[in-house]
């Protein structure tokens, strides 16, 4: 069976950090998402994640503009976001799935940085509100496009800014600043600080207006663990309620939201949720106190088997617009949608990507991949619909990922926290349930590695310079709520003097290398018992990866000395040298049954290499940094890689589509070949030219001119008018531009003199200044027409001269 060699892959997908700071918002239609990453406000759709519209200003200038704070806005029909940057700009955008624009521009005023924005009226109203690090907070009529109001009484940064309006329409708008902590609430008629709420005494993170039995209260949320509910009409506290952790967002819901979550309970009052370091919901009553829920199946909480894990924190909660869904965003943007009724878990969404050390296709089919990031949670993709979930366990950041080929389900995990974890996949639910722990290495475990033909064993190596074999059981029980079993060290042993970087087993099982910084590989026999087979010496840097050929009897190693080394495992002498990386290359991947290697380097390369020939013959460029993860699919029609520039590009084997494509464009250039030199015979002069234009031909183009000018027996130039007449004005102006090029040598100069000249004849000088790019047109042929003239006009001189002195020169008999 004959094997064709891979030649180009292409970017079928990517996935890249959308959301790295700031808040989450969600449009007037609540079919969108918006987020702030850097300069830019990625919008993209709830459904499926796809990217609707980026909101990013083109600038000339290297320095990026940070967006600090935005809001969503909808006035007439039209859909837009007001952003503050940090620069102390305040831009207003429209936007739609077409993309954005920007319409206004204007500076907040403010002497300090701004901190947040609030919009009257949930977005439809025309005010906005911008508060500062300088204690001001100012309203903008963002319709007149004025200030309208420049409101003190706040001490520090203004944390957060809540507008409302009365039942007789009296409109108020609250603030708050984290250095007294107070809450400020003002009358917009007359600018009247009508009351300051002091009782907080930390960093104030929600304010909320409400009315409740003919009464306008506010409900103010602070890191002091404590809500309290104040009396805006007689100006006091009417209710404390501790919340028992520092929360970091509150939310109160409307009356029309849905409450099914709560059960029977019957709150006397609003119902408010909050958020924080926890990462559990929690519902309150505003009017008794009472907590009315605690969630208790939260995926950011503390997992109850592993003391040593850490909650990971909620900073946001945010109502969905049709009133029956929670988003709920967690520190690492994670983002989590909750449905009220049930308060059921329904999707989930990866807001921002860390850096990627290492992924791996899960899945019978292949559809998925899991992904480890600088981050103690590990995240599954299904690589078509992008659809994502977060899987936790670990305490410490998750290093190395490798799943059994045996039982594609089954996949370990090594991690920071010295811990090995083995899991069961579900692909139906994208979720992930630990089965075994293994605990034994003093150091971080960095690397793991297992068998081709079983699920019977684990090997790892660590940072403490060992490696482990570990005992699988034979019968893997998946059962759900089952407790983790803790397994066994069968064998250790100090396989380096330094840290290990990489294990690989050969493709029979029996044998395993492992590579090292101390810039060694080593090659291991195994039979229920390690025993070292040979040492593979010969790189100048550390070692980063190793594997073994699937069909060949060698074993590649790739090192930071920028090569990569291919060992015969006969006599463990090096076979081939492979040098085309400029940097560390760091992973790497036999392909085509070993015929080539796919590796990755720290420059953001990843490079194509024929082992035959020890060339490299592509080089995909598509990381801006280094690209740790690598992996191919079994079928090897897809690779995945992921790097420091938190991005994971998904990446297509197009060889056979683009040798397909060349095949086409070939047949179809020899069709035109022959239809071209059928014009010619024919003498169909214009349909010739038409034809040479459309394939970008010049050169056929100018014989076609010449077989007109100096091989036709009539008029030439006015078979060259006629032929000229029946081009499109674009045609015309291609030819006119061909003509140029072929003015600037001297061979050619006449053809291209003659087109001008026809063209000028049947255009006239208007007709030809009216043409697209006139000017350049003009100013391309004048500047070699003069030189042509300068030369014409030198043999005529010396013409004159030789005549002259020809006809004076008498001959003597």
């Amino acid at each position: 069976m004959k094997f064709e060699l891979k030649e180009s892959f292409k970017v079928q997908s990517r996935i890249h950090p959308s959301f790295t700071n700031g808040f989450l918002k969600v449009d007037e239609s609540g079919t969108n998402l918006l987020s702030s990453s850097g300069n830019a406000i990625k919008i993209e759709s709830i459904n499926d994640g796809s990217e609707v519209a980026t909101i990013k200003e083109k600038v000339d200038s290297d320095i990026e503009d940070e967006v600090i704070d935005f809001v969503t806005g909808y006035h007439d029909g039209v859909d837009k976001v007001y952003a503050a940057y940090r620069s102390g700009l305040l831009k207003e955008w429209s936007w739609n799935s077409e993309g954005a624009t920007l319409r206004r521009t204007w500076r907040g005023l403010h002497t300090g940085p701004m901190s947040t924005l609030a919009i009257s009226d949930g977005g439809k109203g025309n005010l906005l509100a911008t508060g500062s690090s300088d204690t001001i907070v100012k309203v903008w009529d963002v319709i007149k496009q004025y200030c309208t109001h420049h409101l003190k009484g706040c001490r520090g940064v203004i944390s957060c800014i809540q507008f409302y309006t009365k039942a007789d329409k009296t409109e108020l708008i609250a603030a708050s600043g984290d250095l007294n902590y107070s809450v400020n609430v003002w009358k917009l008629a007359d600018s009247q600080l009508i009351s300051n709420f002091v009782g907080h005494c930390s960093r104030v993170i929600g304010l909320q207006f409400y009315s409740h039995d003919e009464k306008n209260l506010i409900l103010s949320a602070s890191r002091d663990m404590l809500a309290i509910v104040w009396s805006i009409d007689d100006g006091t506290s009417l209710r404390k309620i501790p919340l028992f952790e520092a929360v970091e967002s509150m939310i109160l819901l409307p009356d029309n939201a849905i409450f099914g979550f709560i059960g029977d309970q019957k709150p006397k009052g609003k119902v408010f949720l909050t958020g924080g370091p926890k990462g559990i919901i929690k519902a309150w009553d505003t009017s008794s106190g009472a907590c009315l829920f605690t969630q208790s199946n939260s995926i950011l909480a503390n997992d109850n088997q592993n003391e040593n894990q850490t909650p990971e924190m909620i900073i946001q909660c945010l109502l969905h617009p049709d009133l029956n869904k929670l988003l709920v965003v967690s520190y690492e943007r994670n983002i989590l949608f909750y449905d009220l009724q049930s308060f059921e878990l329904v999707r989930q969404a990866i807001g921002n990507i860390d850096q990627v050390s290492d992924i791996k296709f899960i899945g019978p089919a292949e559809k998925h991949i899991v992904v480890a990031t600088n981050s103690p949670n590990m995240t599954i993709f299904h690589i078509e619909t992008m659809e994502s979930s977060i899987i936790k366990g670990h305490s410490g950041i998750v290093l190395s990922l490798q799943v059994y080929p045996t039982n594609k389900t089954l996949f370990a995990s090594s991690s920071k926290d010295n811990d090995i974890r083995l899991w069961s996949f579900n692909p139906n639910t994208m979720s992930a349930q630990c089965l075994y722990i293994a605990s034994g290495h003093s150091l971080s475990v960095i690397t793991l590695a297992v068998p081709f033909k079983s699920t019977n064993w684990l090997f790892s190596a660590s940072e403490d310079t060992t490696m482990k074999v570990w005992k699988i059981p034979t019968k893997i029980k998946v059962e759900p709520d089952s407790k983790e079993i803790h397994l066994s060290t069968l064998e250790t042993v100090k396989a380096h003097d330094k840290d290990i970087n990489g294990l690989a087993i050969a493709p029979n099982d029996k044998f395993i290398a492992s590579c090292s910084q101390d810039r060694t590989a080593k090659l291991w026999s195994f039979d229920k018992n390690l025993s070292l087979a040979g040492t593979l010496k010969g790189h100048r840097r550390g070692i980063w990866s190793i594997a073994f050929s699937p069909v060949d009897v060698i074993v590649a190693t790739a090192s930071a000395d920028t090569t990569i080394k291919l060992w015969s495992l006969n006599d463990f002498s090096c076979l081939k040298t492979l040098q085309s990386h400029e940097s560390s290359v760091l992973n790497f991947v036999f392909v085509n049954r070993g015929m080539q290697i796919i590796s990755s380097s720290s420059d953001g390369n990843v490079k194509l290499w024929t082992v035959k020939t020890g060339e490299c013959s592509t080089t995909l460029d598509a990381h801006a940094a280094k690209i740790w993860a690598l992996t191919a699919s079994e079928d090897e029609k897809l690779l995945v890689t992921g790097g420091e520039d938190s991005q994971i590009i998904v990446w297509k084997d197009d060889t056979v589509e683009k040798k397909e494509e060349e095949a086409k464009k070939e047949e179809l250039f020899m069709a035109n070949e022959q239809k071209l030199m059928n014009l010619i015979q024919q003498q169909k002069w214009t349909k010739a030219l038409k034809l040479a234009i459309k394939l970008e031909q010049p050169f056929r183009a100018l014989n076609i001119v010449k077989e007109i000018l100096f091989t036709t027996n009539q008029d030439q130039l006015q078979v060259l008018e006629s032929s000229l007449k029946g081009l499109r004005e674009d045609q015309l102006v291609s030819l006119l531009k061909y003509a140029i090029n072929w003015n600037t040598n001297s061979k050619n100069s006449e053809a291209a003199q003659y087109i001008f000249r026809v063209t000028l004849n049947f255009l006239g000088l208007e007709g030809i200044l009216n043409l697209p790019e006139s000017k350049e047109i003009v100013e391309g042929f004048l500047s070699y027409t003069s030189r042509h003239m300068n030369r014409i006009n030198k043999l005529s001189e010396q013409i004159s001269v030789i005549n002259f002195l020809y006809s004076n020169i008498k001959l003597d008999n």
